[in-house]
């Protein structure tokens, strides 16, 4: 993450296209986008719940595991966004949650990581930290699968 560059989405000048960029997409999960002050913020009510989402992750319990504590015990739902309101939280788009560097607070640009303004849910070193959860628990890509007859 480049300490030197940063966005600013309180700013309604446009300054550099991360702003651009971070406002014209769907916030993710836990975070609503607030267009009149022009930044995101958090969910009241999913921010908290995915918090616990990921202190069970940092504290070993298996993935598949915490996805179903996630939907079944914590109510966690996905946002209202047309039909995919209220659902629970699909094994992919959990993937994609605990991979998504926004939620340690920063914003992907191109190539590289820039800080945000934004209220982070994880500390970079707990995000890393489940980065090498997820990283020993990838199986070999590379390996063709056989297919028997």
């Amino acid at each position: 993450m480049n300490p030197d560059i940063t966005y600013d989405p309180n700013k309604l000048r446009m300054e550099a296209p991360v702003v651009w960029l971070r406002m014209h997409h769907l916030p993710p999960m836990g975070w609503v986008s607030d267009f009149k002050a022009y930044k995101m913020v958090p969910d009241p009510v999913l921010f908290p719940q995915l918090r616990k989402v990921w202190e069970l992750v940092l504290d070993g319990v298996p993935i598949d595991r915490v996805r179903v504590i996630a939907n079944e015990e914590l109510g966690v739902r996905t946002p209202v966004r047309g039909r995919l309101d209220g659902k629970p939280i699909q094994r992919c788009s959990f993937y994609k949650m605990l991979a998504n560097p926004f939620y340690a607070g920063a914003v992907r640009f191109r190539d590289e990581f820039v800080r945000g303004f934004h209220e982070p849910m994880v500390s970079i070193e707990e995000f890393m930290k489940v980065q090498d959860l997820l990283r020993t628990r990838r199986r070999n890509r590379g390996k063709t699968m056989m297919i028997r007859a």
